[in-house]
């Protein structure tokens, strides 16, 4: 994930708040858990060599040190997966349903695991799911059954409305520009459905309605958890 220029520091002596594009403002807690955490350590090691280069400002530190955190955990899970899914042939179904999965959740959000590495478990049980279990049980509905789903869920993600972990702070500017890049994004695919029905037939429509399926459900049960917590 990419950190925006206009990060910004809490007086909190505990938390970095910092806003992460698109436009994501979000709490790290500095304690000594994140020192015993491999990823956070390498984090900060690429921070300081950067800063004593002067590729980065020193006040930009912590907030460098949480973007690179994130873009290692990304890069390993999306190893991970080339692991998996390239000595099976399933690499082209995994790099549907992950693209789709990531581009919409970046918009709207949805429920968020405790920590990173057990998110890493999830979406990697997810995409397990989804390439092994469900999309071949998908594929063989009739091909009408598979249209109507995907319109349903497309029609699902344009009125959706986003969720946010607590921890998310947002102006209504930023909602409102998230939920318009979200229906851009929702048209985009729609296109991307259609051009490519005649290479990839019923394959790409089955994996990309997987991926919204995933994003509309942590968005709603995030919801729930909201209502009942």
């Amino acid at each position: 994930m990419f950190v925006s220029k206009k990060a910004a520091l809490c007086t909190s002596q505990t938390a970095l708040c910092t806003i992460i594009s698109p436009n994501v403002c979000c709490y790290v807690i500095i304690s000594k858990k994140h020192w015993r955490r491999p990823m956070h350590r390498l984090a900060c090691q690429i921070t300081a060599y950067s800063a004593n280069r002067n590729w980065i400002d020193n006040d930009e530190r912590a907030i460098c040190c949480y973007a690179f955190e994130r873009r290692l955990l990304l890069m390993v899970f999306l190893l991970v997966q080339v692991l998996i899914y390239a000595p099976t042939g399933k690499l082209t179904e995994a790099f549907i349903y992950i693209t789709v999965a990531l581009s919409f959740r970046r918009r709207i959000g949805g429920i968020h695991a405790n920590s990173a590495w057990l998110c890493q478990v999830i979406s990697t049980a997810s995409v397990l799911t989804s390439v092994f279990v469900l999309g071949p049980l998908v594929v063989k509905l009739p091909p009408k059954a598979i249209y109507a789903c995907d319109a349903l869920l497309i029609l699902s993600m344009f009125l959706i409305k986003p969720f946010y972990p607590v921890q998310v702070h947002f102006s209504q500017h930023d909602i409102e520009g998230n939920i318009r890049r979200k229906n851009v994004l929702v048209i985009l695919l729609i296109i991307a459905q259609a051009l490519t029905a005649k290479w990839l037939g019923m394959l790409f429509i089955t994996y990309s309605l997987l991926g919204l399926f995933f994003v509309i459900f942590t968005v709603l049960i995030g919801k729930i958890c909201e209502r009942e917590g």
